[in-house]
């Protein structure tokens, strides 16, 4: 069998398109590129574990933005817990193993990461305290969605977790909207949040544009 070179048509892009059109450069973070509606859009469409959960031994989608939302429920830092995953809108959920052996990856995460706290006006480096709820939902997650073994003590007490069965009925535009509702009811003060236009507008937490700027 021949195999036929092709050329890229479009070039190699240094940047990803977002859902709402912005031209974001993962290697480069621009504050005023940072959106909200992104961010819920993107991790309520990326599966947990590289898509291999289960329930009940049939195949269960099961977002980022669900992980988040139970995190933001049990973590005492919730507007943290609820974005400890948002650079994964623009670098995408790597699993760990992976994530380890690339340096340069790992660097690039904390410096989304770096610029989506100063966005949301969010203490960095990120609380420790966040990623003990990290493990806490991992842990359940594991159980439940992984390991599948429903005899066992851990599963029958990971599965009386209301919350996490509530989050875990959730569509992804169910998800999407939930984590934005819960953004908004935790942000308490103004943020920026980009637009299409390449610049950003000043928003308040109920979504209303209190100042538009254009870059």
């Amino acid at each position: 069998m021949e195999i036929v070179k092709t050329k890229h048509v479009v070039g190699k892009p240094k940047h990803i398109k977002t859902a709402t059109g912005i031209d974001f450069y993962p290697f480069k973070p621009e504050i005023e590129k940072i959106n909200i509606e992104d961010i819920a859009h993107s991790l309520s469409q990326q599966c947990r574990f590289s898509g291999h959960t289960k329930w009940k031994g049939k195949m269960k989608f099961y977002s980022v933005a669900q992980h988040s939302l139970y995190c933001s429920y049990i973590s005492e830092n919730p507007l943290w817990a609820l974005l400890h995953d948002a650079s994964e809108a623009y670098s995408v959920d790597v699993p760990t193993p992976i994530k380890k052996r690339i340096p340069q990856f790992k660097y690039m995460e904390d410096k989304i990461e770096s610029v989506i706290a100063s966005a949301f006006n969010l203490e960095w480096p990120r609380p420790s305290e966040v990623k003990e709820c990290d493990i806490k939902a991992f842990n359940i997650e594991w159980h439940l969605l992984m390991l599948n073994d429903e005899s066992s003590e851990e599963y029958k007490k990971c599965s009386e977790d209301k919350l996490f069965m509530e989050i875990l009925d959730m569509t992804p535009e169910q998800t999407k909207e939930a984590f934005i509702n819960r953004f908004k009811e935790l942000s308490g003060s103004l943020f920026r949040q980009a637009n299409i236009l390449g610049g950003y507008d000043l928003v308040d937490k109920s979504g209303n544009i209190i100042k538009r700027d254009i870059k």
